[in-house]
């Protein structure tokens, strides 16, 4: 067992069969982590091995379960050691929280711990496992370089073959040359802050003919009203257009293709929402309140699994729940509290002094009437995704 293969210490005080260790442990490794489970039996004493996997671990995660923690279990002593261990050895320290539990961290009393910020607690919600494990992956400190520990992992075993082929023939002094030019890695270009041009139109009749006015811009809006949207991204990536009524009940505007990778847009293209000529009426009776754009160099999962799925297969709750934690986790500089350096999850940083490229032209819509109105588009910037929200204030009916 090699400890640099891992990415997560999963600290647990599981004594009775799989529980939330392993789910846990699965859905992390669906996401592309790779996964030490410390669970244990009862009555297995600590050993040093599982201390020294903590030491080459970057993140160390404790689980709530209903032995975690346990005075009186046969392994709190060692559940304790194991805490200590990874904060004396500066591992980053996240908490899952099984809801109903005690506080695993309070319980365990390893001398001389720091209070973690609340950040650093995350909430775990068995009916939605799913959206809890991917908050915990977008928190953890190694989720930047996943794919660089996988392959790393994959050259290295790589070297080894070709090694043992070629030992013969390579001299001794050669050796660690080689293995030095190998282990090297290639530096991968810093990317400047993502960024999305947008422009939002309105029309409304007045007197008989269509009237343009823009959208969250302080004047109110009423049932009959039409609104549109049209966006650039700065960079190739992936953009969501959602909409939240008066009641909380979320829409999917962008993409209009329930299926994952239809979100996928490209540097310089122009994308309309509603898609072709057509506008977004405003409705009397469940009226929008918010219209969310996001973007980013990477794909938010919450997002994927809301366009995945239509409005009518997933719980109006749910639905909102996977906004709000992506609106909370956003990688921007303003919602999610990020340690520089900012990196995507394939490694490059992000780095605000790298300028995106000049701001696009101006931006028109047409018109039920036929007249083409004109705007310059409004720069969003962000730092790996980037968010543009634009609220209604409704007119009150007669």
């Amino acid at each position: 067992m090699k400890p640099i293969a891992y990415d997560v210490y999963l600290c647990s005080g599981e004594a009775r069969g799989p529980g939330l260790a392993q789910t846990v442990a699965a859905g992390l490794t669906r996401l592309g982590f790779h996964v030490f489970v410390g669970d244990r039996a009862p009555g297995v004493a600590q050993d040093e091995q599982r201390l020294r996997l903590i030491e080459n671990i970057p993140d160390f995660v404790l689980l709530s379960s209903p032995d975690a923690g346990d005075e009186g279990g046969a392994d709190s002593g060692a559940l304790r050691i194991e805490i200590a261990h990874a904060f004396k050895t500066g591992r980053y320290v996240l908490v899952l929280a099984d809801p109903g539990h005690a506080d695993p961290l309070a319980a365990a009393h390893p001398p001389g711990v720091p209070r973690l910020p609340p950040w650093q607690r995350i909430a775990y919600d068995p009916g939605r496992s799913r959206e809890s494990i991917a908050v915990l992956g977008h928190r953890l400190l190694s989720e930047s370089d996943v794919d660089d520990r996988r392959l790393m992992r994959v050259a290295k075993r790589a070297f080894i073959a070709v090694g043992l082929v070629f030992l013969s023939v390579i001299a001794i002094k050669a050796v660690p040359a080689l293995v030095e030019i190998w282990n090297r890695p290639t530096p991968k270009p810093p990317l400047p802050p993502f960024a999305i041009h947008s422009c939002a139109f309105g029309q409304r009749l007045e007197a008989g003919r269509w009237a343009p006015f823009t959208p969250g811009e302080g004047g109110a809006v009423s049932s009959g009203d039409q609104v549109r949207l049209v966006f650039t991204p700065s960079a190739d990536g992936f953009a969501y257009v959602v909409s939240k009524d008066v009641r909380g009940d979320v829409s999917v505007l962008y993409p209009a293709v329930t299926m994952r990778g239809a979100s996928r847009v490209r540097a310089g293209t122009l994308y309309d929402v509603p898609a072709g000529a057509s506008w977004l009426p405003v409705d009397g009776q469940a009226d929008i309140d918010t219209i969310y754009l996001l973007a980013g160099y990477e794909p938010l999962e919450n997002l994927e699994e809301l366009v995945e799925e239509s409005d009518a297969n997933v719980d109006p709750a749910v639905r909102r729940d996977l906004l709000g934690s992506t609106l909370t986790g956003l990688l921007d500089g303003r919602h999610a509290a990020v340690r520089p350096p900012v990196r995507t999850r394939s490694g490059q940083a992000i780095v605000e002094s790298l300028s995106a490229g000049p701001d696009p032209q101006g931006c028109s819509a047409t018109l039920a009437s036929g007249a083409v109105v004109t705007r310059r588009f409004g720069a969003h910037r962000g730092l790996v995704s980037a968010l543009v929200e634009i609220r209604l204030r409704h007119q009150p009916g007669p």
